[in-house]
């Protein structure tokens, strides 16, 4: 038995060695993320909030949003400096709500624009890669050793088959040349405006069919408790939020108009948030969608805005909240000048 587990010991420890070799030789062909990725553009956006300063309107959600709206004309109709947020709801609400406390101070408006059912924790690979961009956005979300231990077997797994190919037959695993999925080269940093909205897709054709043609089955959403809870802190603080939905394709509606009505009753019956425009609002043809059931193409983005001032201006409250942030604005604006 003693010999057992001491040939048990070391065949362990052998290979413990062997994988904390390969990890650290892995990492001679381990290459930085490209400054251009999509997800690298959560840098401008936080530095346009910091420079802006409050009060200012920040929004807030996934590439819904990214893709959904003309930040530039919401600033110049509301008279308040605006930055999108939106990048991409897999990070979860939890993130995206960890992320606008960071961010937003006294006197700023949040509009929040999460889709249907939107999940609470994320996609952890999502979460990490974006970190590689970002470091600070490692506070958004909570460390996973299991997803950890996942990412880096995978990423350590990789590098090593790369190297013993390269070694072993002294050519690249990979012969032929890659060839890009169609629009993949869209999804880039340099396709946001300085507003933090996407761009990208404005002179691309569209795929023949929309992505994301969803199924949804009803379930009362947690993420309401969630919201209420986030409201009453940033109430506390003095930051102002909306809730609002997403643009969607009235077929794909009337498809899960049972679970879909049933989410908006209870928002309406339990979310303390704001909610200033019924779902009907944001319901739209296909022909003004671009690649999935969430992206509007540019006209689409064009008259979901219009729409989204309208009700807004349309709103006595909203107004009056308004009035008095750009007042103490310009009051604030013209204290500091010399």
């Amino acid at each position: 038995m003693k010999r057992f587990l001491i040939h048990s010991s070391i065949f362990a420890t052998s290979l413990f060695l062997i994988y904390i070799s390969l990890h650290f030789l892995s990492k001679y062909v381990s290459s930085a993320p490209p400054e251009n990725d999509y997800m690298a553009a959560m840098i401008d956006k936080h530095q346009r909030a910091l420079d802006l300063g409050p009060p200012r309107i920040i929004i807030a959600g996934g590439s819904n949003i990214a893709f959904n709206i003309d930040s530039e004309k919401v600033q110049q109709e509301l008279n308040l400096p605006t930055v999108n947020l939106g990048l991409n709801i897999g990070l979860g609400i939890h993130y995206i709500l960890n992320e606008i406390e960071d961010i937003a101070q006294e006197g700023d408006i949040i509009f929040l624009f999460p889709t249907w059912f939107t999940g609470l924790t994320g996609t952890y690979n999502l979460q990490k890669h974006t970190v590689n961009h970002f470091p600070k956005s490692s506070k958004y979300f909570r460390f996973n050793l299991h997803e950890e231990l996942k990412i880096h077997a995978e990423r350590t797994r990789n590098h090593v088959r790369n190297i013993i190919v390269s070694l072993i037959i002294n050519r690249s695993i990979n012969r032929a040349p890659k060839v890009a999925a169609p629009l993949e080269g869209m999804y880039s940093r340099d396709n946001f405006n300085e507003f933090g909205d996407f761009e990208g897709h404005h002179d691309e054709s569209p795929p023949e069919d929309l992505g994301q043609r969803l199924i949804y089955e009803y379930k009362y959403w947690e993420g309401i408790s969630v919201l209420n809870g986030f409201y009453n802190k940033m109430m506390d603080r003095g930051i102002h939020m909306f809730y609002f939905f997403p643009a969607y394709p009235k077929k794909e509606f009337e498809k899960n108009r049972s679970a879909l009505e049933n989410f908006r009753n209870d928002l309406k019956n339990d979310l303390k948030i704001p909610q200033i425009i019924e779902p009907d609002a944001f319901l739209f043809s296909e022909d003004l969608f671009f690649d999935t059931t969430f992206h509007l193409n540019k006209e689409g983005r064009k008259l979901r805005t219009e729409i989204l001032i309208e009700h807004l201006h349309s709103n006595a409250d909203f107004n009056a909240l308004v009035n008095e942030l750009v007042n103490k604005r310009s009051i604030d604006n013209n204290e500091h000048k010399p």
